[in-house]
């Protein structure tokens, strides 16, 4: 699926991964197919196809609270912020993210909190406040160089330009 996205076939991948829903539907796995759920919301939203992507994203986060995985509701709730970007739900957006946020830094989810703290400075400086989403980006970065993550590099060179 990553090479179908790679290849720019986000159809192909929204399909491929419906599928393997359905698939672990069928076979009772259900942290699995709430795992496609969210995938499918992502590939969704990329698509522009955002109320379909928040009505999977939805059904991913019932899964996540029945079955109290915290990991799985932090995601859910970070592409959800994600989906309502795109849809120019800015302000639900980083309600969202910032739900997220709280979730991975209550379960110790030190590369989620870098990448949801990274989310949320970009939607700030795409959204007029660039003091704030500087100082998010910087926040992503000490977390990032913490763990040692190559988006370390990428996130500096964008400091770097502000």
């Amino acid at each position: 699926m990553r090479m179908l996205r790679e290849l720019g076939d986000t159809t192909g991948c929204a399909a491929a991964l419906d599928s393997l829903g359905m698939v672990l539907h069928e076979a009772g796995f259900v942290v699995g197919q709430a795992k496609v759920l969210g995938n499918v919301g992502f590939v969704l939203a990329t698509m522009g196809r955002t109320e379909e992507a928040r009505q999977r994203l939805a059904e991913a986060a019932a899964f996540a609270a029945r079955l109290g995985d915290r990991h799985l509701e932090a995601t859910v709730q970070h592409i959800l912020g994600y989906a309502r970007a795109c849809d120019g739900r800015f302000i639900e957006a980083e309600r969202s993210y910032q739900q997220a946020l709280l979730i991975r830094e209550d379960i110790g989810d030190a590369e989620g909190r870098a990448s949801t703290l990274e989310k949320i400075g970009t939607l700030l400086h795409d959204t007029g406040n660039p003091a704030q989403g500087t100082r998010y980006w910087e926040a992503a970065l000490v977390v990032f160089d913490e763990i040692a993550h190559p988006k370390a590099a990428e996130v500096r060179a964008r400091l770097g330009q502000y």
